[in-house]
């Protein structure tokens, strides 16, 4: 890991901006790896960590406390821990979604209403009506239920991603398209996962404001921009349906 991270310095001038650690969740801790993520953060080098994918709530809080991680690669279990939850939504920490490759690896099932009481005590714990609540975006038994419905309710940081294109076959524009016809997400929510994406980029600041220009370019004629009084200009815009 060490190694890793000196090699990411020494390149950072061709390209590379981050580091990421992946791996067994359950058989490999994140233990021997801490030393070079604080060294990665002493030379100013960006961090994800895949957790909460296929390991416990836990890991997501370790990889945030101990390796310091910006984003987090799927990070699904966190629904299971309301303090954990909690953490990345306060903290901002981005969550890297993959919805074909979380099916793939049953890191997440096809939960109908009927099977969801643990997402129902889970909501009952963030103080929502649980049926009613839970079951808003799923329309039929053709629909299938994923963790980021809980993120997209509660404007959590999170994207989408393809994880392994070549593996399972597909495209962002496919995953998009998954998103808004098989989990009933809606535009301005998959809207918002695009600025999610550009503003949790591991881009320098120049490019990164760039980026965003562009993006609001193009959707500033088709979306209403809210934005948190506590962000910058730019930052974090929280796009509605009109």
């Amino acid at each position: 890991s060490m190694e890793v991270v000196d090699l990411a310095y020494k390149y950072r001038s061709a390209g590379v901006v981050g580091i990421d650690l992946a791996g067994n969740e359950h058989n490999y801790p994140f233990a021997p790896h801490v030393a070079a993520f604080e060294r990665a953060v002493k030379l100013g080098i960006h961090r994800t960590v895949h957790a909460g994918e296929t390991g416990s709530a836990d890991s997501v809080r370790q990889a945030i406390e101990q390796c310091h991680a910006e984003r987090i690669g799927h990070g699904y279990a966190i629904i299971d821990d309301p303090a954990i939850y909690e953490i990345v939504h306060s903290r901002d920490i981005h969550l890297e979604c993959c919805l074909t490759s979380s099916l793939h690896t049953n890191a997440v099932g096809k939960y109908m209403p009927t099977d969801s009481e643990k997402h129902e005590k889970h909501l009952m714990l963030h103080g929502h009506e649980t049926k009613t609540t839970l079951h808003t975006h799923v329309k039929s038994k053709k629909d299938i239920w994923h963790p980021i419905h809980h993120f997209g309710r509660d404007h959590l940081n999170f994207s989408l991603s393809c994880d392994d294109p070549s593996v399972s076959q597909i495209t962002i524009e496919h995953e998009y398209e998954h998103a808004l016809t098989d989990l009933k997400l809606s535009p301005a929510q998959l809207s918002q996962c695009v600025f999610n994406a550009a503003r949790s980029s591991f881009l320098p600041e120049s490019e990164k404001d760039q980026l965003i220009d562009r993006l609001l370019a193009n959707y500033l004629p088709k979306q209403v921009m809210k934005r948190h009084l506590t962000d910058k200009i730019k930052d974090a815009p929280l796009l509605v349906d009109v």
